[in-house]
Parts: structure tokens; C-alpha cells; sequence
């Protein structure tokens, strides 16, 4: 067997698709510590399938303690890293040969859960279906990607219910996309007979937290008033880089990215920070083989079935 302890160290922060890929690929090669607040890996692409089938929601949560052979799962938050030093929240510092960022970024429940327990994270997931399936009428604020899917998802499980998104930009799905992609969603979405209502903001946000329920009545800036008894934020993600130095600090992009070279490797202007290595520099989509988009990550050592495979209108969740 290969004794990783005779390799270099990496610490890699963050246990998401990027760092637990990387993790496992450096564990025969080198000293890791993979370092993640959660108890669990969270196969967020299935994060919205899970909200309306919650049989799903124990299958989505995977723990670490069988992810590395050699290597250490440390679960803490980083607080501050530069180029040869990090910092966890409890005050300990780890000097490794190599640091990987691989933080990811964070975005609105239900696509993403920031709840560091399991079993608070499977509890808000089913206080928030049962909200849900007794609503009538939902909100969705955001038409991108993830309003799309989460509309999908929701006309699937409930065809009765009325389901309204509403966005800012004036077309659904903004970006640069083929519009012949836009013409079919739209097509899709008049079958399943939900409404957008585009090109304004709401004057204001309900006063009810997303996911729970309770009818309210909000405006748009254009005067449209919307009635609903849940709704969901589908928009809003932020690169998670708030823990960096002052030197890897400067080197973000206006909206909060790492910049790196081609080499993924992360710099700033005087290119000092050679031992970091970033994988929060763009957002990727996980590397599952492209027939089984919902497959269950291959990184994992368990053995358990696949979820059912339910067809779904939308683009996936990226």
C-alpha cells in the first residue's frame, strides 16, 4: 500500500464536487486534509428533485468518513487562508506544501442547503415540502436555470398548482443561450400552465420567509400584483471567498471569483502565491458521465440503489 505520509500535504477547503473529487485523486499520492464544516456531502443536483420527492432526501446526504483511505476529513470552517497557512475557526493552523480552494460558492435553500447538520438540513427540506404540497399557489423569483428546473419539478409532482416566476430580466433563461432553447421552454412551460411575469421587479419582498407558508400579496414596479402561498429565491449565487488573506484577497474578480492562471493555480498582481490552487475561479458543473445526470457520484464508496428516475421539463440544475 502507499504510504501517503512520505508524499507532500494539501489541505483542500471545502467539500463540495470539486474538493471531494480532488481529495479522493490526491489520497494515494499525498498527506490530504479535507477541510468542511458539514458532517456530509450534498449531491445538491438533486437538491430540487428532493424538495418534491423527500423520499429522496436521505440519499442526497453522504458522509465523509468513508471518502479518504488515508487522508483526514476536519470538520471546521477556514477563516483565513494565504499561500502557505491555514486558519480554522477554532484557532488551528495548518501549514501544508499545497492549499486547494474548493469553497464553491453558496446559493438560496432550496438549490443549495447551509445547514452544517444533517439531520437539520433533512428537517428543513421536509418542513418545507409540506409547505409546499399544501400551497395552491407558488412564487418563484428567478426564471433562470434554477426557477426553471424548481417549476419543473413542482408542475411534475402537483399538475394542479398554479406556479408563477417572476424575474427582473425581460426573457427567461438570460445568458447566451441558443434562442430556440428559450422558444421550447416556453412552449413547455404554457402546457404545464406556468405563468411569468418578466421584466420588473417587485416593489417588495413578501413579508413571509421563502419556504414557508402563508398567502401574501406582493407588486411589481410595473403594478402587477402577484398572489401566492409559498415562494422560493431562485437566484443569488456568491463565490464563497470571504475567508481569503490579504493577498489572495486582492487577487478577486469584481463579482468575488479568485482569479487564476491556466493552471488553476491562484495569484495575485506580483504572482507570490504559488502553493494555492483554486477551484473557485469559475462555477463547473460535477463530471457525472453525461447519460446518468443523476447518477450517484462515483467518488463515493456506497452501495446503494439508484434514486427513480422521474422525466423532467426543464434544464438541469448546473
Amino acid at each position: 500500500m502507499n504510504d501517503a505520509s512520505q508524499h507532500s500535504s494539501a489541505v483542500v477547503i471545502g467539500g463540495g464536487y470539486g474538493g471531494v473529487t480532488l481529495a479522493r485523486a490526491l489520497d494515494e499520492h499525498a498527506h490530504v486534509t479535507l477541510v468542511e464544516p458539514k458532517d456530509a456531502f450534498v449531491h445538491n443536483v438533486a437538491a430540487l428533485r428532493a424538495l418534491v420527492e423527500p423520499t429522496w432526501l436521505p440519499r442526497i446526504f453522504l458522509p465523509y468518513d468513508q471518502l479518504l483511505a488515508h487522508g483526514t476529513v476536519v470538520r471546521e470552517r477556514a477563516v483565513h487562508v494565504d499561500a502557505d497557512q491555514v486558519v480554522l475557526a477554532s484557532g488551528q493552523h495548518l501549514s501544508p506544501d499545497y492549499i486547494v480552494l474548493a469553497t464553491g460558492s453558496t446559493y438560496p435553500f432550496p438549490a443549495k442547503s447551509d445547514e452544517p447538520n444533517t439531520v437539520d438540513a433533512i428537517g428543513r427540506y421536509r418542513a418545507a415540502h409540506t409547505n409546499l404540497e399544501r400551497a395552491n399557489r407558488v412564487m418563484l423569483l428567478g426564471a433562470g436555470a434554477v426557477g426553471l428546473e424548481l417549476a419543473g419539478e413542482i408542475a411534475a409532482a402537483w399538475p394542479d398548482k398554479h406556479i408563477v416566476l417572476v424575474d427582473l430580466a425581460d426573457q427567461i433563461l438570460p445568458g447566451p443561450y441558443d434562442q430556440r432553447l428559450r422558444d421550447e421552454l416556453h412552449h413547455q412551460l404554457d402546457n404545464l400552465g406556468v405563468e411569468r411575469v418578466m421584466g420588473h421587479a417587485l416593489a417588495h419582498l413578501p413579508d413571509i420567509p421563502p419556504g414557508e407558508a402563508g398567502t401574501f400579496t406582493v407588486t411589481t414596479t410595473a403594478g402587477t400584483r402577484i398572489e401566492a402561498d409559498i415562494w422560493f429565491r431562485c437566484h443569488g449565487i456568491t463565490p464563497v471567498t470571504d475567508y481569503l488573506g490579504d493577498e489572495l484577497m486582492a487577487a478577486r474578480t469584481h463579482d468575488g471569483y479568485l482569479k487564476v492562471t491556466p493552471s488553476s493555480r491562484s495569484s495575485d498582481s506580483t504572482g507570490s502565491t504559488p502553493s494555492v490552487i483554486s477551484r473557485t475561479s469559475t462555477p463547473t458543473r460535477p463530471a457525472w458521465p453525461p447519460d446518468r445526470p443523476r447518477s450517484w457520484p462515483p467518488i463515493f464508496r456506497h452501495t446503494l440503489p439508484e434514486p427513480p428516475s422521474t422525466p423532467t421539463t426543464t434544464p438541469p440544475h448546473p
